[in-house]
């Protein structure tokens, strides 16, 4: 099949931090296809195009438009403010089965721009309970009928959800009931995958993809793929390994 990765940025600031995710993936995978979506033309020895898109103006909505003319089969979307730390060739071995993989949201509840949102009693439209509740910057996707209904659905509840709030920012809170709302075969990527090291997150083998802005990524990668055994990295104090949950289990526990 034909794969590759694609990035969508609009924006001088968005396209700088595309092309350095875009670096750390063509160190790692060199031989992996890496396409652009900008509103303006750009060459860079880390990405093989770039497809220039009229911007609305709107860079989260941008994105799913961008999202939305992969050139590929098989599709894995990141975010700009991604790392590769390592291959990850073995996640295009999963749309044989799925249609969409993502990873949880480590985000699941909160407030912000005035919305409360607490995942255990999120509903549909039909009263039903919404879950998984997904993020959705780092999104393997298969090129099909069904994706593309998913990703128009996507847009157009994306684009309703800023207007009624009068934001310009959050495709995040449409994705997750038009995923529900979709027939697709959803498979759930584990945190290594898309590993968002702003927030604890507990991890176990070697994390592929960061997702975080930090003024040194690549230290981040070598201090949470110090080890692989199940662990935990806390933005403030770095990584808790399975050595130290040990030693904290005997001192407070025993």
């Amino acid at each position: 099949m034909n794969v590759g990765v694609i990035y969508v940025a609009t924006g001088s600031k968005f396209i700088a931090e595309a092309l350095n995710s875009a670096a750390s993936l063509k160190e790692k995978m060199p031989n992996l296809d890496i396409t652009l979506f900008s509103d303006e033309s750009v060459k860079a020895e880390c990405i093989d195009k770039c497809i220039v898109i009229k911007s609305s103006q709107n860079g989260y909505l941008d994105k799913i438009m961008g999202m939305s003319q992969s050139p590929y089969d098989w599709t894995l979307f990141l975010d700009t403010d991604t790392y590769i730390c390592s291959d990850f060739s073995e996640l295009f071995t999963l749309p044989e089965k799925y249609d969409i993989g993502v990873v949880l949201a480590e985000h699941r509840t909160g407030e912000a721009s005035g919305v409360t949102w607490d995942y255990q009693i999120s509903k549909d439209s039909n009263d039903k309970w919404l879950y998984p509740i997904v993020n959705s910057g780092v999104i393997l996707y298969r090129k099909s009928s069904k994706i593309n209904n998913f990703f128009s659905d996507w847009f157009v509840l994306a684009k309703q959800q800023m207007q009624e709030r009068g934001i310009k920012h959050g495709d995040q809170p449409a994705f997750v009931p038009t995923l529900h709302k979709n027939d697709l075969r959803e498979v759930i990527l584990a945190p290594e995958y898309n590993c968002r090291f702003v927030y604890p997150v507990g991890v176990c083998g070697t994390v592929k993809i960061l997702h975080g802005r930090h003024k040194n990524l690549q230290k981040i990668a070598e201090e949470i793929n110090s080890d692989i055994g199940p662990r935990i990295f806390h933005p403030r104090w770095g990584l808790i390994s399975n050595r130290k949950l040990k030693l904290l289990k005997k001192i407070f526990f025993i």
